[in-house]
This record gives structure tokens, C-alpha cells and sequence, in this order.
């Protein structure tokens, strides 16, 4: 019967260490977090940012809108339109997730995408919100506002959302939630967009 030699068993037993090893190496690697799939965290002073892509107007049936906001507690990248002839029903014309949380976004005057503030970086995203990393910021055009905005807090703490143009005062609405921001949707001032931290709500004089 053959007997293993002294130097055989210690070899084998170097094999086995290194087998067993490398199969840890390839475990934790399956197993370990990927970077690029990590979760991104939505900070406590994350608010929803909106800019009005397209009006409605004579010449456009419906408003289209670019947002950024919380979905499934990832930042989600969204184009909207908002069909005016079935219900005001947001449909999803684009939708990215975003690998980092935006402070601020911008409406790229010089095409149909977007610009968003990431980690100090003005960043380009097209109409169909693929980020494009080589076009250089341009100024837009300064565009008079035709409406005038107030919200005042009430002794009743609500809200009170007052829209007025030349002609007076269009809309005049009282919320339980502060607005974020609030939006004009059509040339002739008969549909806005109120945004708040988890939702939307549209107004018509």
C-alpha cells in the first residue's frame, strides 16, 4: 500500500488551502455590493425639481414637462405629457434613473433636454435623457414672466397660492402643504402645475 510521503502531505494540504481560498475570493465577489448597482440615497433635503419643456399652445395640443423626483426611493429622471383629453393623465414619454442626486435643473433653451446640477456639475441630458458629457453650458435667454406669484401662510396654517397677471388675479388656492414650485402650462395661463414633495396637482382658473 502506498504511503504518502511527509512532503506529498504537506503539499496536498497547500492545494486544498489555496482551492478553498479562491473559492472565498469568488463568493464575496458574487455577493459583494457592485458599485455601479449600489443604491443611491435620497437625502432628508431632496425636493422635486420640474421645468416646462413644451406649452400648450395653438400650434402644441399638449404640455410636456422634465421632473426629477423620488420613485421607489431612487432619483428618477422623467419627460411627462400631460394629455389634456383623457383625464390630465401623466404619460411617460422618458424615464432614466439618475446615478447621483440633482439640486437644481434647467431647461436647455437651446434644445428639447434639460441641464442638472450634480455634485457641483452642470450636466447635459438630451430629449431622450441620455446624459451627454461634452456640450458646454449655454446662457439662455432671459424670458419675462407674464404672471406674478405669492404664497402667504395663513392664521389657519394653510397655504394660500395667489397667481395674477395683468389682468388681476387668475387663480387663488389654499393648501395644506407648502408648494415647491409652481409652473405655467398653456401660452393663454388656464393650466399650471403646483409641485409639492410627493405630489402634483393641476389647477384651471
Amino acid at each position: 500500500m502506498y504511503k504518502e510521503s511527509k512532503k506529498e502531505k504537506v503539499l496536498r494540504f497547500i492545494i486544498i488551502g489555496f482551492i478553498g481560498l479562491f473559492t472565498l475570493y469568488l463568493f464575496s465577489i458574487q455577493y459583494s455590493p457592485n458599485k455601479e448597482n449600489q443604491h443611491v440615497e435620497i437625502p432628508d433635503t431632496f425636493k422635486p425639481l420640474a421645468v416646462v419643456i413644451q406649452e400648450q399652445d395653438e400650434k402644441n395640443e399638449f404640455p410636456i414637462i422634465t421632473m426629477v423626483k423620488e420613485h421607489e426611493e431612487k432619483p428618477l429622471l422623467a419627460t411627462y405629457k400631460i394629455n389634456l383629453t383623457n383625464d390630465y393623465k401623466f404619460e411617460t414619454i422618458y424615464a432614466v434613473e439618475l446615478k447621483s442626486v440633482p439640486t437644481a435643473m434647467e431647461k436647455d433653451d437651446h434644445s428639447s433636454g434639460v441641464w442638472l446640477l450634480m455634485k457641483g456639475e452642470w450636466i447635459h441630458f438630451n430629449e431622450e435623457l441620455v446624459m451627454e458629457q461634452d456640450v458646454e453650458k449655454r446662457a439662455n435667454a432671459g424670458e419675462e414672466e407674464t404672471f406674478k406669484l405669492s404664497i402667504e401662510l395663513t392664521e389657519t396654517e394653510q397655504y394660500l397660492l395667489k397667481l395674477s397677471n395683468e389682468s388681476g388675479i387668475v387663480i387663488q388656492k389654499a393648501f395644506i402643504e407648502e408648494p415647491i414650485s409652481v409652473l405655467k402650462l398653456s401660452s393663454s395661463d388656464d393650466l399650471w402645475l403646483v409641485l409639492f414633495q410627493k405630489d402634483t396637482v393641476l389647477l384651471i382658473p
